[in-house]
Protein backbone atom coordinates (compact mmCIF):
# COMPACT_ATOMS: atom_id res chain seq x y z
CA UNK A 1 0.00 0.00 0.00
CA UNK A 2 2.75 2.79 1.04
CA UNK A 3 4.06 2.08 -3.07
CA UNK A 4 0.46 3.52 -3.89
CA UNK A 5 0.49 6.44 -1.52
CA UNK A 6 4.15 7.55 -3.00
CA UNK A 7 2.77 7.24 -6.25
CA UNK A 8 0.21 8.98 -6.13
CA UNK A 9 1.73 11.86 -3.71
CA UNK A 10 4.71 12.33 -6.65
CA UNK A 11 1.70 12.70 -9.37
CA UNK A 12 0.01 15.04 -7.02
CA UNK A 13 3.35 17.09 -6.72
CA UNK A 14 4.03 16.87 -10.42
CA UNK A 15 7.79 15.28 -9.86
CA UNK A 16 9.22 12.35 -11.57
CA UNK A 17 10.99 9.54 -9.89
CA UNK A 18 14.15 10.56 -10.99
CA UNK A 19 13.69 13.92 -9.30
CA UNK A 20 12.26 12.65 -5.87
CA UNK A 21 15.37 9.53 -6.23
CA UNK A 22 17.63 12.63 -6.48
CA UNK A 23 15.95 13.85 -3.10
CA UNK A 24 15.73 11.11 -1.35
CA UNK A 25 19.70 9.61 -1.89
CA UNK A 26 20.43 10.02 1.57
CA UNK A 27 17.43 7.30 2.67
CA UNK A 28 17.47 4.56 -0.28
CA UNK A 29 19.58 4.98 -3.36
CA UNK A 30 18.55 5.67 -6.80
CA UNK A 31 18.27 2.34 -8.18
CA UNK A 32 16.70 0.79 -4.97
CA UNK A 33 14.15 2.99 -4.87
CA UNK A 34 12.90 1.98 -8.57
CA UNK A 35 13.43 -1.47 -7.79
CA UNK A 36 11.21 -1.15 -4.47
CA UNK A 37 8.44 0.86 -6.73
CA UNK A 38 8.58 -1.77 -9.27
CA UNK A 39 8.10 -4.68 -6.77
CA UNK A 40 11.64 -5.76 -7.34
CA UNK A 41 12.72 -4.82 -3.95
CA UNK A 42 11.27 -4.97 -0.83
CA UNK A 43 11.74 -1.87 0.75
CA UNK A 44 11.71 -2.38 4.85
CA UNK A 45 9.23 -0.97 6.59
CA UNK A 46 11.39 2.41 8.73
CA UNK A 47 12.88 3.44 5.25
CA UNK A 48 9.14 3.11 3.62
CA UNK A 49 8.60 5.64 6.77
CA UNK A 50 11.13 8.20 5.70
CA UNK A 51 10.09 8.20 2.07
CA UNK A 52 6.55 9.09 3.12
CA UNK A 53 7.73 11.50 5.83
CA UNK A 54 9.87 13.35 3.10
CA UNK A 55 6.91 13.59 0.59
CA UNK A 56 5.10 15.16 3.14
CA UNK A 57 7.59 17.71 3.87
CA UNK A 58 7.96 18.34 -0.20
CA UNK A 59 3.70 18.75 0.03
CA UNK A 60 4.25 21.42 2.94
CA UNK A 61 6.65 23.28 0.98
CA UNK A 62 4.68 22.75 -1.86
CA UNK A 63 1.79 24.38 -0.59
CA UNK A 64 3.95 27.08 1.28
CA UNK A 65 5.56 28.80 -2.02
CA UNK A 66 3.03 30.76 -4.46
CA UNK A 67 4.96 28.75 -7.57
CA UNK A 68 5.24 25.22 -8.10
CA UNK A 69 8.97 24.59 -6.61
CA UNK A 70 11.34 23.04 -8.95
CA UNK A 71 11.94 19.28 -8.45
CA UNK A 72 14.74 19.31 -10.84
CA UNK A 73 16.63 21.71 -8.92
CA UNK A 74 17.73 18.62 -5.92
CA UNK A 75 20.07 21.27 -4.27
CA UNK A 76 17.93 23.94 -4.03
CA UNK A 77 15.06 22.10 -3.03
CA UNK A 78 16.99 20.30 -0.17
CA UNK A 79 18.31 23.58 1.23
CA UNK A 80 14.60 24.74 1.36
CA UNK A 81 13.47 21.56 3.28
CA UNK A 82 16.44 22.26 5.91
CA UNK A 83 15.07 25.78 6.00
CA UNK A 84 11.78 24.18 6.96
CA UNK A 85 13.10 21.61 9.38
CA UNK A 86 15.00 24.24 11.12
CA UNK A 87 12.48 26.87 11.35
CA UNK A 88 10.12 24.30 12.72
CA UNK A 89 12.38 23.17 15.30
CA UNK A 90 12.96 26.59 16.00
CA UNK A 91 9.59 27.13 16.68
CA UNK A 92 9.01 24.58 18.64
CA UNK A 93 11.40 25.02 21.09
CA UNK A 94 12.77 28.47 21.52
CA UNK A 95 10.85 31.75 20.57
CA UNK A 96 14.22 33.56 20.86
CA UNK A 97 15.84 31.59 18.03
CA UNK A 98 12.47 32.01 15.91
CA UNK A 99 12.86 35.66 16.14
CA UNK A 100 16.71 35.87 15.48
CA UNK A 101 15.62 33.60 12.12
CA UNK A 102 12.78 36.03 11.12
CA UNK A 103 15.01 39.06 11.72
CA UNK A 104 12.72 40.85 14.06
CA UNK A 105 13.94 42.62 17.04
CA UNK A 106 12.81 43.54 20.36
Amino acid sequence: MSIQIIEQRLRELDCSLNHFAALANHILARTRLGQGLQGKYAIEHNTMQRLLDLLNEMIELRRSLPVAPNWADSDAIKAFLAQRREFKRAAEYDSDNVRRLLGIKE
